[in-house]
């Protein structure tokens, strides 16, 4: 993951790549993919769950 100026955020995830936004509101950070790669990966690759993890939204 890497955190750029403008609130842009960069993601290498296993095999594939994504790209988003960051927001961060007193104590909490969101993100925000937007582009996504969808690479072939090996059968035991973790993609689904990282990105529903780095997405996932507190209520």
């Amino acid at each position: 993951m890497t955190f750029k100026r403008g609130n842009i955020l960069n993601v290498k995830a296993d095999c594939s790549v994504a790209s988003g936004v960051y927001r961060i509101d007193s104590e909490k950070i969101q993100f925000e993919l937007g582009v996504m790669t969808r690479a072939y990966c090996r059968d035991d690759a973790q993609i689904d769950v990282f990105i529903q993890l780095l997405t996932r939204r507190k209520h």
